[in-house]
């Protein structure tokens, strides 16, 4: 049996820990055998690795002292399960990994990057830092894994070792994520909404490139049409501070909430971010039969293919049009979309299959 160290920088909500969880959930256990180290704390997924039996190591590095501490503290984890494969997850772990690449020197080293570039500049100094000098180290690799082509590209245009350059894309439970009536009846139930009121929402953290401020713009034009059974949805931590008094009657506010209880009851998914690598959320909002409009960031128009609307970044009018036009979908409509979309994901975004790519990519690595 194979061992895995994942290092990854926290194990909080995000995109990069959300995948390293499907992966250890539906990973081959007879095959490979993973340890995961966090640089930071156990976060939210911590404990639900350790539930899988996975054995989770947190370095709690937030100083100085405490970086030489949890050196020393990796040191004795590598000497203790002797990895084959250091699997880095995003910049912080990647550079971790490549500077004491020293305790484990057999071990074959993956990179995985899960992000765009395009929202450089709302980042700190010590990233950017970190995301230059990668691409001066990155040939010490054995393989530099991305979750898409836009990624990816844009990485190697930086300087990034485009010889190592494996595209693995993120995959979905479509066991979990699917279309719900029950789900959809509930949500309106629950807050009082009428049953036929259509939900036009957005699921994204507080931040700069994810661009809620587009959002508002976009219920902005909408609310000049007569939409009196339309309520939008804006879901993220942060979001309610948002809040614009002249279209606050609008907008229903939520803090983080598994997406998996609440987009069976969107009609209409809207992504207008800046920037992307490849956004969950879309694949999500596709399995659980949500029409999509999102920016053309990243690799959202390969997600989405011919079964959304994508737009340019910032084209709100174009966004509020296509919205209408999914709001207007028919019974027979949305039926055919659910069908489609499944078929779309199925084939393309199945989370067996990809966990199968990851797992195939170990064992030629290790040839």
């Amino acid at each position: 049996m194979k061992k895995i160290c994942h290092i990854i920088t926290s194990l909080n909500q995000g995109g990069a820990e959300e995948m390293l969880y499907k992966l250890l959930e539906h990973g081959h256990r007879k095959k490979f055998e993973n340890i995961v180290v966090s640089l930071q704390t156990k976060g939210v997924y911590g404990d639900q690795i350790e539930a899988l039996g996975i054995p989770v190591y947190a370095l709690s590095m937030t100083g100085i002292l405490s970086f030489f501490k949890g050196v020393s503290i990796y040191s004795k984890i590598i000497k203790k399960h002797k990895p084959d494969i250091i699997q880095c997850w995003m910049y912080h772990a990647i550079f971790f990994g490549m500077l004491f690449k020293i305790f484990s020197l057999k071990a074959k080293l993956l990179f995985n990057i899960r992000a765009s570039l395009d929202g450089l500049q709302y980042e700190n100094s010590l990233l950017k830092i970190l995301i230059k000098m990668g691409s001066y180290f990155s040939n010490t690799s054995d393989r530099i894994i991305y979750n898409s082509f836009y990624a990816a590209k844009q990485h190697e245009q930086m300087g990034w070792c485009s010889d190592k350059t494996v595209v693995i894309p993120n995959g979905f439970n479509l066991k979990i994520f699917k279309a719900s009536k029950k789900i959809y009846d509930q949500f309106r139930q629950d807050r009082r909404l009428d049953a036929d009121t259509k939900i036009v929402g957005m699921i994204a953290r507080h931040h700069p490139i994810k661009n809620q401020e587009g959002f508002l713009k976009v219920i902005e034009i909408l609310s000049k049409n007569d939409l009196k059974d339309v309520v939008f949805l804006l879901i993220g931590k942060g979001c309610r501070d948002l809040g614009r008094t002249d279209i606050r009657t609008h907008v229903l506010y939520m803090e983080n909430r598994p997406t998996s209880e609440v987009l069976p009851a969107f009609d209409v998914f809207v992504l207008p971010s800046w920037g992307e690598s490849f956004p969950n959320v879309v694949g999500e909002a596709m399995a659980c039969g949500i029409p999509c409009v999102v920016t053309d960031v990243g690799d959202c128009q390969k997600i989405v293919g011919s079964l959304g609307a994508v737009v340019k970044p910032g084209d709100y009018e174009k966004m509020a049009e296509q919205i209408l036009k999914y709001l207007n979908f028919s019974h027979a409509q949305k039926k055919e979309y659910i069908q489609k979309s499944e078929k779309h994901l199925k084939e393309n975004y199945d989370l067996p299959m990809i966990v199968e790519k990851y797992e195939s990519l170990y064992q030629e690595t290790l040839k």
